[in-house]
């Protein structure tokens, strides 16, 4: 291809986690019955704060555009430091059953 001549092809791996976009405010999570909330309604809130308190989109273009910038393969992670950091070298260290047990406490299923 003329626009590749001469220079390698590279891959970028691009993992993005949670960002606050306005695509948050279209998941139609309903406010919960205060007296009788569900699992649902626990899981839907939880969800609800998670997206509230992600980060600006604006941090996963820049993650990317730094990455296409050095031309050389790479994963790039992005989002909070817990789904950056903390949760791939987690799921690569404990077995799946605790993986598991977190993911239902961390959402609020029961």
């Amino acid at each position: 291809m003329i626009e590749s001549a001469g220079r390698e092809p590279y891959i970028v791996d691009f993992r993005p986690g949670d960002f606050r976009t306005s695509f948050n405010q279209t998941m139609g999570i309903k406010e919960p019955d205060p007296n009788h909330p569900t699992q649902i309604d626990r899981v839907g809130q939880r969800l609800d704060f998670i997206m509230n308190a992600a980060p600006d989109p604006g941090l996963a273009a820049r993650a990317l555009v730094g990455a296409l910038r050095r031309r050389r393969h790479a994963v790039v992670r992005t989002g909070s430091f817990f789904q950056a950091k903390l949760a791939p070298l987690f799921s690569r260290l404990v077995p799946e059953n605790w993986l598991r047990a977190v993911s239902r406490r961390y959402f609020g299923i029961r």
